[in-house]
């Protein structure tokens, strides 16, 4: 009985596995942002299409889509950076979409995401970016897997000014990897791992315990306070599922005005 119960379940499985379309590895979707002035801003990743890009809103914040650089190459050299010619910001989530010069075939470099699927509470999920590291040459922004699970689904409006569904991840998001996509992985017997969209990186939460206070008594009527506390970090995602029409309707007006288009397309920054 036992035995019959194990296949069914696997099989069940295999057919909702095979009705996913499977993504690529986050190696070969996500890069790294940088200004006009090559300065490291964060992580981005392509979607729907290689010349159409997301990332965290409050990572270009002001900058015009024309100062905006997604890096292509490992060799820092001009050639190796695509520019961004027009970003399209939603009007509350710290979501922005940045479309490529499609005169540029540097982009077909990456492979895109295309599908979002939906998370729950105690899913795990990885994220992949480009964590800040601080050297003696500058900041050296490196890549870096990071997994857990998602902790909860929440409403997150402290980061003024947006609000959006968000996800609570069990594992910190340090400096850089805001802009990375966050994705389930899977794993079949003939074909590997498969990685499947579910959000992006966009911030970090920092929750203090007050662990001891130490009162030392100096010169009489001075006192000097310490108090103990134990941080722990948990990272914030932007959930992709909630944003999937938007997205959409944004990807396909950019495929008609690609089509009509003889040329680049204008450099502009708009919220829609």
């Amino acid at each position: 009985m036992f035995k019959r119960l194990s296949t069914f379940l696997r099989s069940g499985l295999k057919r909702v596995l095979e009705e996913i379309r499977f993504e690529p590895s986050p190696e070969s979707a996500t890069s790294l942002l940088f200004d006009g002035e090559f300065m490291f801003l964060g992580s981005c990743f392509a979607y729907s299409s290689p010349h159409i890009f997301l990332t965290a809103a409050h990572c270009i914040r002001d900058r015009t889509s024309s100062t905006l650089l997604v890096s292509c190459g490992t060799e820092d050299t001009p050639n190796n950076y695509i520019s961004i010619r027009q970003v399209i910001i939603h009007p509350t989530a710290d979501l922005a979409v940045l479309i490529a010069d499609p005169a540029n075939s540097s982009y077909s470099d990456f492979a895109p995401y295309r599908e979002v699927i939906e998370v729950e509470p105690g899913d795990e999920v990885h994220a992949y970016g480009f964590h800040e590291d601080t050297t003696d040459h500058g900041i050296e922004p490196l890549d870096r897997h990071f997994h857990g699970v998602a902790q909860r689904l929440f409403i997150w409006e402290i980061q003024k000014p947006y609000i959006y569904d968000a996800i609570e991840l069990s594992f910190g998001a340090p400096p850089g990897l805001s802009g990375g996509p966050l994705y389930k992985s899977f794993v079949l017997p003939r074909t590997g791992t498969h990685c499947v969209l579910v959000g992006m990186v966009t911030g970090n939460r920092e929750a203090s315990i007050h662990l001891e206070t130490i009162t030392e008594v100096q010169n009489g009527n001075e006192h000097y306070v310490e108090r103990i506390h134990s941080v722990t970090n948990y990272g914030i995602a932007l959930n992709l599922a909630a944003y999937t029409k938007w997205l959409t309707k944004i990807c396909k007006s950019v495929g008609r005005n690609k089509n009509r288009a003889t040329g680049s397309l204008p450099s502009s920054v708009t919220t829609a």
